[in-house]
C-alpha cells in the first residue's frame, strides 16, 4: 500500500487506507518497534479506526509510555543477570532526550 502508485491520484477511501499503513509502518518500523521484525504492537490500532482522527492521537505519550515500558524490561532483565538481546523503543527519540538533556 505505501510503494503503490496512484496515477489517476487517490480517492478518499484510498487515502485514509494510506494513512492507516503509513501510521502502523512509521509508529511499528520506527517509533515503537517490538523485538519480532514482522509483528506491531496493535495497542494503538484503536486509534487507526477513525483516520481523519489520526492527528488528535497522542503520539508522543505512546512512544514516551512504550520506551518506559521497554526500559523496566531491560532493567528487570539485568538485575535478574538475564541476557538482553534486543532493546524496543525509539532509539532515535532517546539519543535526543539524552543530547538535549544530559549534555
Amino acid at each position: 500500500m505505501v510503494t503503490k502508485q496512484y496515477p489517476n491520484g487517490m480517492d478518499k477511501v484510498e487515502m485514509d487506507r494510506f494513512k492507516v499503513v503509513f501510521v502502523v509502518f512509521v509508529v511499528g518500523t520506527f517509533l515503537a518497534p517490538t523485538p519480532k521484525y514482522n509483528a506491531v504492537n496493535p495497542d494503538f490500532w484503536g486509534a487507526l479506526i477513525k483516520p481523519d482522527e489520526i492527528n488528535q492521537f497522542n503520539w508522543i505519550a505512546y512512544v514516551v509510555e512504550h520506551i518506559i515500558h521497554a526500559t523496566a524490561r531491560v532493567q528487570e532483565d539485568m538485575h535478574s543477570k538475564c541476557e538482553v538481546s534486543n532493546i524496543t523503543g525509539c532509539s532515535l527519540l532517546i539519543q535526543v532526550l539524552y543530547l538535549t538533556f544530559i549534555l
